[in-house]
């Protein structure tokens, strides 16, 4: 997955763990995109 946001809060209070299924593993999903903003080719993109 190549989403390109830059989250800037990263904590364990916006981590979700999960579990798959379909091999029995647990995975992670961020939560909480307040703060959150989109990249394009490396760099953070200028807000309007």
């Amino acid at each position: 997955m190549d989403a390109k946001i830059l989250h800037r809060d990263i904590s364990v209070n916006n981590i979700l763990l999960i579990g798959i299924k379909t091999t029995d593993k647990l995975g992670g999903v961020l939560i909480n995109l307040d703060l959150a903003t989109l990249m394009k080719d490396g760099k953070v993109q200028e807000k309007d």
